[in-house]
């Protein structure tokens, strides 16, 4: 076989042939060739032969291509990956029928193509959403050599789209979906654009007739409409269609009752144009639904209803194909999945999927917004490379009913007047058929709803450039110091909504990439892949946590942190649906997302498949077109309390309820009921959220902790919700018994009575910063660990519940609300110093990089003694937390029983290691320079107690050049006359002076590590020299004692060796400064 050389001048020719031609509708079945099939392959510049390919079909789901020897940490990996230009190759005969036709190629969806045929280049086009149309000319009767380069390294903007980023699916080489040839008449019908009226119950129709004659034809147009039970319209036109392109309109009336489209009936119509020319027909039929998606004030309205947008984002994800399904029925399962989960509205984020998709959702009432594939820069010459791809999916797929919103991509920071142009131009030449967005999250430093957009998708929103940018969802990452969100904050109720935030917004704000908390790994998921995606990234923190000997918990740690961020979710679901007026949100995501780092953030796995840790059922009591609110101040009450709780109903169904009833109680476990009413019968409209009535119960029956369940249901059963409470006796401050010992700090007085064989229960107080803690949290870690390193990084806590320390408080295995101060004020202690066996009361899990076995309640031997910790400041929360206050009467009436027997036994000096505390660094840092550029690596980041960040050097300035620090004293032999420093260094400056006894520089894993010294200023200003050291491996951490504790410290740096052409820049991962023993 042979394959054509490829060389500049021929790639320089592609170019000026670039095509943007697109799908025109679903033809007739004649005059057409599949040429599915096995094909010719060979792959890369010098045409390495590759065998046969069945296409459709890419080269990894063929198993073509070099193997990838390189496994991902932090996405999946191609099992082959391969980048470059790859040859198709295959005879076709055309028959004598066709001779002097037009023949059209189509490939439905492929890379950057460019097409031979018998040797003489023909087409080429950089379309990537949509089919590829290549005109072929008229080919004489008989058979020819079709070739086909797809280039998957030729792309039109530079940018981490979903549509071909290795994060997602993966930038995938080959021909998928429709692959054929077609004869073209002379006359044909070209784009059809269908614009429906839901009010007039009417439909616009726009030919655009293609004569590729030299003469004017006379045509017959001929439009039928059928609806769901036979034909609705018909109308004839008769015109001249001169040569090239004539646009030909026609208005359709469907009548009074033709159904209309929406979420709740999707019920569709069929559009068929034929025309006539002579004796020549052409037929296109097109699919179309009666939906006017417009906006109302700050809210959506589909056919004049207010509609909330439930949604999840899709960002590719296709882990057994490494590419989207090109059939309605692998769309209807995604789909459908969705729909089950409450949700109406799907995000694709920097990409657009094929027809399948479009047809999928309109059958199933799916509300989708489609995005360019871009994030970055939005520049005119961004705008301009785009503006086919653009153009072409309105084309394609702009008739389709549940395409009703359109962005320009993800989180723009940059070109906003280019976007508003690219945005203006798009709507006139759609017919203003949609809703448009310059892009989802763009500028979020400065979110605005722009003149020339219909909506704005953001996580916070300001109603003026010089006004407060306020958020939009729960949950925020962390890293660089931003305000967390108020599911990360507490405390814990459901009284919070976004009414302050989209006050003053003209239009709807969307929510955006809401959720985003982390699960631990179900590592059974890794058997479902394939020999196209490994999970290689599973495997290694599968490997990671074996490492640490956690392994064996890996399933439980999966089930309480998902059952955490069940918890998680639903607030901040409901944070949104209980916002009157809120256009609604996207999730981050309903799927886990397994690239940027392993986002495993899905209530379903990458396949879609469910996880186990919540029923779609039990999924939609708060988030559906209904559903049943109670506003609370608070998840934790006392006995002398009376609860009291606002009832509402979010009402975004399909009508009003009328003589609704609405039934509620609250019980014990044990159902006991402690008091229960109802409300109505009422009416209830459609369209935002009403208050029915408020629910009270006076808790002075509860004389022990006790969980309660606040039930709300309507009396037909068709929506139903519950929400847990946590019902607390009185707080009294718990006296410890004779015979235990309460204390805040392990020093001599708590090492005397454990070596007397006495009991010690110590709470570790909130005011020391414990050296071997990541610090406290409540939710699951942000997206995740290995992208953000969010503080503390931790995933919820892994509760024996059936433990005797904690009989007399109540809980499940999981973290749940009457934890949240709880675990947001402890300090969890890594047990890694301790020796192995001790099985936590409370276990904090780790996320999955780090894998720290972190233990917030346990207990040991110490010489005769027994010590039970807690390492949250129990006795300091006690009186404004009663679940604090029965916790600690719990911990030491366990300590006081018989049953407080530890059974590993640990030294005294090694829990003396684990009570390390550290100084607070209270002050300023500075540096000789930072890469500013990325904020996780500026100067702060090295005293921030987030091993996760680090401060790193620039290596584009020469160190010293930028920055002075205090006076240089005789002891630095590196100063410059003007107290300048000649070599790189890191400073921190203490707001108020410090004594330290030791000294812990963390390193960055990867480089080698400078020689340094480290020096210390009191208040004289002069630097004294503590210690120095050569350049060496920087894995790890250096332990640097002092001796004799050093007290009066004002400030500390650290001095890098000069740069040499060939040393990379230093960096430091974190400065600890560690407190003399506690006596």
């Amino acid at each position: 076989m042979r394959f054509l050389r490829r060389s500049n001048k021929v790639y320089a020719a592609v170019a000026s042939l670039e095509c943007a031609a697109v799908s025109c509708g679903s033809p007739t079945p004649t005059d057409a060739i599949d040429l599915s099939g096995s094909w010719r392959l060979a792959i890369g510049d010098d045409d390495q032969p590759e065998g046969v390919i069945e296409l459709p079909g890419t080269t990894e789901t063929r198993e073509k291509g070099p193997p990838n020897a390189v496994p991902e940490a932090q996405r999946l990996t191609r099992a082959r990956k391969f980048v470059g230009p790859a040859t198709y190759q295959r005879d076709f005969v055309v028959p004598d029928a066709w001779a002097g036709d037009i023949i059209r190629l189509t490939l439905e969806r492929t890379k950057h193509a460019t097409i031979w045929v018998d040797g003489d280049l023909k087409s080429a086009s950089a379309l990537l959403s949509v089919p590829q149309k290549h005109d072929l000319g008229p080919l004489d009767p008989g058979r020819h050599e079709l070739t086909i380069v797809v280039d998957n390294s030729r792309m039109p903007v530079t940018s981490e789209a979903h549509l071909w980023s290795d994060n997602t699916q993966g930038n995938w080489n080959g021909i998928l979906g429709d692959i054929e040839l077609r004869r073209i008449p002379s006359v044909s019908i070209g784009a059809v654009r269908l614009d429906p009226d839901a009010g007039s119950r009417s439909v616009d129709v726009a030919v655009r007739v293609q004569n590729q004659t030299d003469v004017e034809q006379t045509v017959t147009i001929s439009l039928e409409v059928q609806g769901p039970t036979g034909s609705v319209a018909e109308q004839s036109l008769r015109s001249v269609a001169q040569p090239g392109s004539t646009e030909l309109r026609a208005s359709l009336p469907l009548g009074p009752d033709a159904p209309l489209w929406d979420e709740f009936n999707p019920s569709m119509h069929r559009a068929t144009v034929t025309l006539r020319a002579g004796d020549r027909n052409d037929s296109r039929s097109f699919d179309f639904g009666l939906i006017d998606f417009e906006t109302h004030g700050s809210q959506f309205t589909a056919n004049g209803r207010p509609t909330f947008l439930r949604g999840t984002h899709n960002g590719c994800v296709f882990p057994l194909t490494g590419h989207p399904p090109m059939t309605a029925d692998g769309w209807m399962s995604y789909f459908e999945t969705c729909k089950a989960y409450g949700l109406n509205h799907v995000r694709f984020h920097t990409w657009c999927p094929p027809e399948a998709a479009f047809e999928a959702a309109d059958r199933l009432g799916v509300y989708l917004q489609p995005e360019l594939p871009f994030w970055g820069d939005f520049t005119a010459e961004v705008a301009s490379s785009l503006m086919p791809e653009a153009e072409a999916i309105l084309e394609t797929y702009g008739n389709h009913p549940s395409f009703v919103m359109f962005t320009l991509g993800n989180e723009h920071w940059g070109g906003r007047e280019e976007l508003a142009k690219t945005t203006s131009r798009l709507r006139s030449i759609d017919a203003d058929r949609r809703l448009y967005a310059h892009g989802s999250n763009s500028f979020m430093w400065d979110p605005l709803l722009e003149p020339t957009e219909d909506f704005v998708v953001s996580t916070a929103i300001k109603n003026r450039h010089d006004g407060p940018a306020r958020l939009a969802r729960g949950g925020q990452p962390t890293f660089n110091g931003e305000t967390p969100g108020h599911v990360q904050t507490g405390p814990p109720s459901t009284r919070k909504d976004y009414s302050e935030a989209i006050e003053g917004i003209d239009g709807p704000v969307v929510s955006h990439e809401m959720g985003q908390w982390s699960i631990c790994p179900d590592f059974s998921e890794i058997s479902k892949y394939s020999d196209v995606l490994r999970p290689r990234n599973l495997e290694r923190f599968q490997d990671r946590l074996r490492d640490a000997g956690l392994l064996h918990l890996a399933h439980d740690f999966q089930r309480a942190s998902g059952a955490l961020a069940v918890r998680l979710y639903r607030e901040d679901i409901e944070a949104c649906v209980r916002t009157d007026g809120h256009g609604g949100f996207q999730l981050l995501d309903l799927q886990d997302f397994p690239g940027q780092g392993t986002a495993l953030v899905g209530i379903l796995d990458a396949f879609m498949d469910d996880k186990g840790l919540i029923t779609h059922e039990a999924w939609r009591s708060f988030c559906a077109p209904v559903v049943i609110l109670a506003r609370f101040d608070k998840y934790v009450w006392m006995s002398t309390e009376s609860f009291k709780a606002e009832i509402q109903i979010a009402h975004y169904g399909p009508a009003r309820l009328s003589d609704a009833v609405f039934d509620w109680r609250i019980e014990t476990p044990e159902g006991v009921v402690i008091n229960a009413g109802s409300f109505g019968p009422m009416t209830v409209d459609q369209g935002g959220v009403r208050s029915i009535g408020q629910a009270e119960a006076s808790l002075e029956t509860i004389s022990a902790p006790t969980e309660l369940k606040l039930e709300i249901e309507s009396r037909d059963r068709t929506f139903h919700t519950q929400y847990p409470l946590w019902a607390f006796p009185a707080i009294q401050r718990s006296n410890p018994p004779a015979t235990v010992m309460l204390t805040s700090v392990y020093d001599d007085a708590a090492r005397r009575a454990l070596e007397a064989g006495g009991r010690v229960v110590l709470c570790l107080s909130g005011e020391r910063v414990m050296l071997h803690s990541p610090g406290g949290g409540f939710a699951t870690d942000f997206w995740n660990w290995p992208m953000f390193h969010n503080p503390p990084g931790t995933m919820g806590m892994l509760i024996d519940d059936d433990h005797f320390a904690l009989a007399g408080f109540p809980t499940s295995f999981h973290s749940d609300w009457q934890w949240d101060a709880i675990a947001r004020n402890a300090q969890p202690l890594d047990l890694g110093v301790l020796p192995e066996g001790i099985e936590p009361i409370v276990r904090t899990i780790d996320n999955i990089e780090r894998n720290l076995s972190l233990s917030t309640i346990f207990e040991v031997r110490v010489g005769n003694g027994r010590l039970l910790v807690c390492a949250s400041p129990l006795p300091e929360l006690a009186d404004d937390h009663p679940e604090a206050a029965a916790l600690l009467r719990s911990l030491l009436a366990y300590a006081d029983s018989t049953r407080f027997d530890p059974r590993v036994e640990v030294g005294s000096d090694t829990i003396d290691r684990l009570m390390r505390t550290t100084v607070p660094m209270f002050g300023e840092a500075s540096a000789s320079s930072e890469v500013s550029e990325w904020p996780i690596h500026v100067a702060k980041h090295a005293a921030d107690r987030n091993v996760g960040t680090h401060w790193q050097a620039s290596a584009d300035r020469d160190a010293g050049q930028d920055g002075v620090v205090g006076v240089v004293g005789s002891d630095t032999a590196s100063a410059r006359a003007d107290g300048s420093i000649d070599r790189p260094w890191w400073s921190f400056t203490f707001a108020s002076p410090v004594a330290c006894s030791e000294i812990e520089l963390l390193w960055p894993a990867d480089g080698g590590r400078h020689g340094y010294a480290v020096q210390i200023s009191r208040d004289d200003g002069l630097w004294g020299t503590l210690t120095t050291r050569p350049a060496g491996d920087s894995r790890g951490s250096d332990s640097i004692p002092l001796g004799r504790t050093q007290e009066g410290i004002c400030a500390i740096r650290v001095l890098f060796d000069r740069l040499t052409s060939d040393t990379d820049p230093p960096a430091i991962r974190e400065l600890r400064l560690v407190e003399p023993l506690a006596r």
